[in-house]
């Protein structure tokens, strides 16, 4: 599969997030008290799941079939919870004391579940978002099959929805992370919700299924609608994409929590995610790398910050035309401010002109645009794209940059000026 994992400490795999779980969870049991609880990876049920698979001709509805059955045993194991300021970091001892999680934590012990069976599937990012994605290997299928594992709604094949290039292909040539389009709407045409009003509810409940909070559920744009509701999705194979989503949710805990350690999130970035950060939707706007960032120059770690930008540039697609391109040399900018530091602001102005290369290449549109381009960074459907507001916003950083120089600049040399000794007349 060209399987290349993203450098992680061999020791984080040793031991799975749900090593310690006891299924079902305590609400159901104690329902029951007849009802036995054993460790999740050993129970009974899944034993049968994976025998069921076992003894199937192993084809994808088969696999399929399984994950469904994985994705209902997780969730009479775990409670769903949103992730907020008081979500704790995602360890195998918390969760088997708290039996709750977000999607992140149900994802991971729902792959842990499919491989513990022997069921091939992927790890799937999309909107911050995590979920599990199944794919037909047969000779030119592109079958596709989501599980969002805490939403039995989205059990479903999405064969129709990811667009795209075939994920396995871009894995098989060595891609650390295949990148695809996912289209919700074609989700949403399959959930059986009659009334208006719990649909509507459906949807605003999972805000990840749209960037548009407001027209996401009307019809009357259909245009901005399917703009809206398609969304990027990044997908993984199952070990390393486990390690990525629990890595990217302590580095979210880490940095947006109550109890935040932005050192410890930064070392993470810093040390695991190299080309794969996965949150580079630029609808998102880079928002808990900036926040990151903040903090770290709050800190005068500036180094840090430094090295996160350049994680950040290197996991950018190449075609990705908006404001995630002048990360790094925002950072340096900042940086610089903070440090009163004027070569720096050189170093930023130099960055923001790097991306003047090959402008014209940049915005050039595939000979047929009448589908979303794969590269949501700038996506169209049958409307030309304006390199204009692109440059513009470069030559605005670097005209910008410059008066942060000259303002630098000034304080430095009244600075200096007022520790210079006056000279004594002999």
């Amino acid at each position: 599969m060209g399987e290349r994992a993203p450098h992680t400490d061999p020791s984080a795999l040793h031991e799975p997030l749900a090593a310690e779980l006891m299924t079902p969870k305590r609400l159901i049991a104690a329902q029951n008290i007849e009802i036995g609880r054993e460790r999740l990876l050993d129970s009974t049920q899944l034993k049968i799941i994976g025998t069921t698979y076992e003894q199937s001709p192993l084809a994808f509805e088969d696999a399929t079939n399984a994950a469904v059955l994985v994705g209902h045993l997780v969730r009479h194991t775990l409670e769903f919870e949103d992730m907020d300021e008081a979500t704790p970091l995602l360890t195998t001892e918390l969760i088997a004391q708290r039996e709750k999680a977000n999607c992140y934590g149900y994802t991971i012990v729902a792959s842990e579940c499919l491989d513990q069976i022997g069921v091939e599937h992927y790890v799937g990012y999309v909107n911050q978002h995590a979920v599990v994605m199944l794919f037909d290997r047969t000779s030119g299928s592109r079958r596709s099959f989501l599980l969002d594992v805490a939403t039995k709604e989205f059990y479903q094949e999405t064969t129709k929805a990811v667009g795209g290039e075939d994920p396995l292909d871009q894995l098989w040539r060595g891609e650390l992370r295949a990148i695809n389009t996912l289209q919700t709407s074609e989700l949403l045409r399959k959930v059986d919700i009659d009334d208006p009003g719990k649909r509507q509810k459906f949807i605003r409940d999972r805000f990840w299924l749209s960037f548009d909070k407001d027209s996401r559920h009307r019809d009357d744009d259909e245009y901005e609608y399917l703009l809206h509701s398609q969304l990027q999705l990044i997908t993984m194979p199952s070990v390393p994409g486990r390690e990525m989503l629990r890595l990217y949710h302590n580095v979210i805990i880490n940095t947006l929590g109550n109890n935040p350690d932005p050192v410890a999130a930064s070392e993470d970035i810093i040390d695991q995610f190299a080309g794969i950060y996965p949150d580079i939707d630029p609808r998102n706007k880079l928002e808990h790398a900036k926040a990151l960032r903040t903090k770290l120059i709050d800190r005068h770690m500036g180094d840090s910050a430094l090295a996160l930008a350049d994680v950040i540039k290197a996991s950018l697609l190449p075609d990705d035309t908006s404001e995630s391109r002048f990360f790094k040399g925002e950072t340096l900018r900042k940086i610089a401010k903070v440090e009163g530091d004027p070569k720096k602001i050189d170093e930023a102005i130099k960055e923001y002109d790097n991306n003047n290369d090959d402008d014209d290449e940049l915005f050039k549109l595939p000979p047929d645009n009448d589908e979303f381009l794969a590269s949501v960074g700038r996506v169209v459907a049958r409307k030309p794209v304006l390199s204009y507001g692109f440059r513009k916003t470069r030559m605005d950083r670097i005209a910008a940059a410059k008066q942060d120089k000259k303002k630098i600049e000034k304080r430095l040399a009244k600075s200096s000026h007022h520790r210079t000794p006056p000279t004594q007349d002999r």
